[in-house]
């Protein structure tokens, strides 16, 4: 050996396991809290896009059978150009 002293680090198993107890409930706690908040924040986007898709369907189920005149996409979907509403209502 080069040197006479040898150094030991330790720690007891006790203050691991309390350090990684703590983090643990820890990380809990914020998925408990986070998941439920996120989850009704997607719902709500999801539905609010969805809402056009929505008022269509609507629309297309109290039509008669006998109706077939396109839907008319500007009512829920606001102005567009007259390109864009032939490639809608092709």
């Amino acid at each position: 050996r080069k040197n006479k002293y040898t150094i030991v680090v330790g720690q007891p198993s006790n203050e691991r396991h309390i350090v990684e107890n703590t983090i643990t409930e820890d990380s809990i706690y914020i998925l408990l809290i986070t998941y439920p908040i996120l989850g009704f924040l997607i719902w709500l986007i999801v539905g609010k896009a969805l809402a056009p898709v929505r008022k269509i369907a609507y629309q297309l189920s109290h039509r008669k059978a006998a109706f077939l005149e396109p839907v008319k996409f500007n009512i829920f979907f606001g102005k567009f150009s007259n390109s864009q509403n032939k490639i809608l209502n092709l």
